[in-house]
């Protein structure tokens, strides 16, 4: 947020790439209220691993832009356990436990921002940068294929990205 005021601009508000809530800024935006709210990206990779659940079409989780209700509804599903949604949701990144696996859209989101997000991840010790590589994201396709975004080429993909395939996990919470 940036506003005028006296011929100075003065920034206000949270920011993209702010360290915030347990990790980095990379969404913001004022709901119908006039309050901001932002999505904020874990500071480090959850691991490269299957997304888990193959063979079972997952209800109610073919939202391409909520990944938090996606999440919700794989957790519901049974042998969900082992699943890159039940590993987001366990994650406590900065004593939060409201993480969850993001959707295709949110996963672009991180894209559209990548500079900024890896400029300031980079200044964290801890801190490790988006990966060059397919991300899961927690909308499904069908009972074996899930959409995955590219941090190569910047787009979204899902023919042939069966939950069987290892993917690079990154979790990530609302405010």
């Amino acid at each position: 947020g940036l506003a005028l005021q006296n011929d100075t601009l003065i920034l206000s508000g949270h920011y993209i790439g702010e360290i915030f809530g347990g990790g980095i800024i990379f969404h913001i935006y004022k709901g119908a209220n006039g309050i901001e709210h932002g999505l904020i990206l874990s500071l480090q990779n959850l691991g490269w691993q299957p997304w888990g659940l193959n063979q079972v079409d997952v209800s109610n989780s073919e939202s391409s832009w909520d990944g938090l209700s996606n999440t919700q509804s794989i957790l519901l599903t049974p042998g969900s356990q082992n699943s890159v949604a039940a590993i987001c949701a366990a994650y406590n990144g900065g004593g939060f436990t409201d993480w969850y696996l993001p959707s295709v859209h949110e996963l672009s989101l991180v894209w559209n921002n990548l500079f900024a997000i890896n400029s300031n991840l980079q200044q964290i010790q801890s801190a490790q940068l988006v990966q060059e590589t397919w991300y899961w994201s927690s909308t499904e396709v069908s009972q074996s294929v899930v959409w995955a975004f590219s941090f190569y080429y910047g787009y979204a993909f899902n023919q042939g990205y069966l939950k069987t395939d290892s993917r690079a996990v990154r979790a990530i919470r609302r405010f």
